[in-house]
């Protein structure tokens, strides 16, 4: 199939949303499909930063790929593009993208440029400004694609109809057990750190502040984009893009998640794929993988306090903690990359033949 991929902006930093895509091209074009990655600097509702502008005018001048901190299989090829519009875009069978916004460029696009498939990967609310915006983006594509239960069923709300739901998965190649759970100690906390409102990290620190008054020996390994948040602890260790999260995730036996909204939680399944014990939120794309008492300890979004008490729980209660990062390490096993593309490559083959019906 010939594939195109329209992917919003230029990211400096990784980011979850992009990475997906970057694992869906890699591998789509691994299984011969011809792929072609745009990145588009305009998007409505969301205005370029600076450094974006900068590296799109900089990426033109020096003819090369926009994105430095993935490696993409060599058969892919790149366009980078100011706006959407048919002039820019190949003709293909089928247009996959993501960001709730994106979909009011390419539904403007000529049928030629394929069927539009939009990849939900969370309830954008923060971007589109209204669930009534970003319930008719969802009515532009030809079809959506949801991470998680509780975004299908966001879609089927907006739409009537309840779309495909493709997991996501972590790479078990790079995430995976090095260190026996059993062995790790147990005053070691790990956590991502964002400058995101959503992502919780405010509620996280305060929540490893806390516990550190009752467990003086706490000890947290914190990574992230984002320069390191004001007025550290000396207690946390901040790790700016860190080319070594398997064996970081390996030296920890919690994960916090703080999220106050996920479409899915790519960190904390990649920490479990890697053996921590998941101390989280209840936020509902979390759902999928984080179930209270079995694969974690939950609570609900905006209280340090209760993430705190999950968290001195587990340090204190190392049978617990055990227990509870095997089942999650067990469980987060059945999300592979390999299921995730054979199920999207069957929407795309089945939509490719109804255009040709």
């Amino acid at each position: 199939m010939v594939i195109n991929i329209v992917l919003p902006s230029f990211p400096k930093r990784p980011t979850g949303g992009h990475l997906i895509m970057y694992e869906y091209a890699n591998r789509l074009a691994s299984a011969g499909h011809d792929i072609m990655v745009y990145h588009s600097l305009y998007v409505p509702f969301n205005k370029p930063y600076r450094p974006e502008l900068y590296l799109y005018l900089i990426s033109i001048y020096r003819r090369t790929i926009p994105v430095s901190w993935f490696k993409f299989n060599k058969n892919i090829k790149f366009k980078k593009i100011f706006i959407v519009r048919d002039t820019n875009i190949r003709d293909a069978d089928i247009l996959f993208y993501t960001m709730s916004t994106m979909s009011l460029l390419v539904s403007k696009l000529s049928p030629a440029k394929g069927k539009k498939v939009n990849l939900v990967q969370g309830y954008e609310t923060w971007i589109t400004g209204t669930q009534e915006l970003l319930k008719h983006t969802y009515m532009l594509a030809d079809a959506n694609i949801a991470i998680s239960d509780f975004i299908a069923e966001k879609i089927k709300d907006a739409t009537g109809i309840f779309p495909q739901i493709v997991y996501n998965a972590f790479d078990n190649n790079r995430f995976f057990l090095s260190k026996p759970i059993a062995d790790r100690c147990p005053y070691t906390v790990s956590m991502l750190y964002s400058e995101i409102e959503v992502k919780g990290s405010a509620y996280g620190i305060e929540a490893l502040k806390i516990c550190h008054t009752a467990i003086a020996g706490l000890e947290v390994e914190m990574f992230g984009t984002y320069p390191a948040p004001p007025d550290l602890p000396s207690w946390i260790h901040y790790h700016r893009q860190p080319d070594n999260l398997c064996e970081l995730y390996n030296s920890t036996a919690i994960f916090l998640t703080p999220s106050i909204q996920e479409g899915w939680g790519l960190t904390a399944t990649e920490a479990m794929a890697c053996g921590c014990a998941l101390v989280s939120t209840d936020a509902e794309g979390l759902s999928v993988f984080a179930h209270h008492n079995e694969t974690a300890l939950l609570c609900e979004t905006k209280n340090s306090q209760a993430l705190a008490d999950n968290l001195i729980t587990l340090i204190t209660n190392n049978d617990l903690r055990i227990k509870l990062a095997e089942k999650g390490h067990q469980y987060i096993q059945q999300f592979t990359w390999n299921k995730s593309v054979a199920h999207i490559s069957k929407v795309f083959e089945a939509l490719r033949n109804e255009s040709q019906n």
